[in-house]
């Protein structure tokens, strides 16, 4: 008999989407699935929707609780989860009919101890298959580290960019047993990335890993970008989570040289998004207290440390005018090339 995957799906305000996802579930080819929605505490119907599917189908199981977060809703799962797979799907999104026998087929008979599949971006008028330099093909334990881990982490101070291959769940197939041993692996408590720090955790414990190029996991994009509304508590958030991933990192011995350039690339790019983001038109603040918090920003002893020119050269154009300007401390600049246009 086929092995039992669990599916763990967080639910939380998604009754125009919830339908539809856990039945992309519900029509795999891949059949011995248990189905946990945990509905977070949802506000709108979603509740309601989660219990008329269970009584349509016997292998989804659903657990209410108060809201907590995504982390919380995901560690429920899986401290309940019986399958001796674990995949995740997000409540919004849609799995290809062949998404968890290929990626079934693909870890057991590489012997896997992860598997992943490629992505398609998609809106109610668009889909886009995303690309990634994340290779098809088998990765051996060191592989893991120097093609998966460290492109999840950062890019090189020769061509510093965001970190190339997205750390998501979604695509993924665990083994329960490797979640498990030695000590269980779960969601971190923060409210960004969460699940890149439980993929390089996982990923430590890997021995091998296999890549499946077809995109079999559809990621549903929003009209209203993230990237246009202002974020409170960017910085207090992005620092947490990368302090937790600095600690993955150096308690499973991989902080190396080389790592910590990647690491200190990414933090490049943070405290530059922290200070685009204190310059949104959506921020409630004056332009006083902005100019405050940006001189805030620029001061922080880590950020001064990787904001240098050697690596601000070899920054796009465009995106090196930006650079420039939080070097020179030109915080009316700042506010100005963000707001343009």
């Amino acid at each position: 008999m086929e092995n039992l995957i669990s599916i763990i799906v967080p639910v939380y305000n998604v009754e125009k989407y919830l339908r539809d996802c856990v039945e992309s579930i519900c029509k795999q080819t891949y059949k011995n699935l248990e189905i946990i929605l945990i509905n977070d505490g949802s506000s709108d119907y979603s509740a309601k929707i989660c219990d008329e599917l269970a009584e349509k189908d016997s292998r989804i199981r659903v657990i209410h609780k108060e809201n907590e977060g995504v982390s919380v809703a995901r560690n429920i799962g899986l401290e309940i989860a019986q399958g001796q797979f674990i995949g995740f799907m997000d409540s919004d999104d849609l799995g290809e009919p062949r998404l968890y026998e290929k990626l079934y087929t693909a870890i057991v008979e590489a012997q896997a101890d992860i598997a992943f599949c490629g992505f398609s971006d998609f809106s109610d008028d668009f889909k886009l298959k995303r690309k990634e330099p994340l290779s098809p093909g088998y990765y051996s334990k060191k592989e893991i580290e120097k093609k998966i881990i460290l492109p999840m982490v950062g890019t090189p101070a020769t061509n510093p960019k965001c970190a190339p291959i997205m750390g998501s769940l979604w695509r993924c197939l665990f083994k329960a047993e490797l979640i498990k041993m030695p000590t269980p692996i779960r969601m971190k408590r923060i409210k960004m990335a969460e699940d890149l720090l439980f993929d390089i955790e996982y990923l430590c414990r890997s021995g091998s890993a296999v890549v499946i190029e077809e995109p079999l996991y559809n990621y549903r994009q929003f009209a209203e970008s993230s990237s246009r509304k202002y974020i409170t508590d960017l910085y207090f958030n992005l620092s947490k989570q990368m302090n937790l991933m600095k600690e993955v990192l150096c308690e499973n011995h991989i902080f190396d040289e080389t790592m910590e350039e990647y690491y200190q690339m990414t933090e490049l790019y943070n405290y530059t998004w922290c200070i685009s983001n204190e310059c949104k038109r959506g921020n409630p603040k004056s332009v006083k207290e902005i100019l405050s918090e940006l001189k805030k920003l620029r001061n922080i002893k880590d950020y001064q440390a990787v904001l240098k020119w050697r690596y601000i050269k070899n920054i796009e154009f465009k995106e090196r005018i930006y650079f420039s300007l939080i070097k020179l401390r030109l915080y009316r600049l700042i506010i100005w090339f963000n707001r343009r246009g």
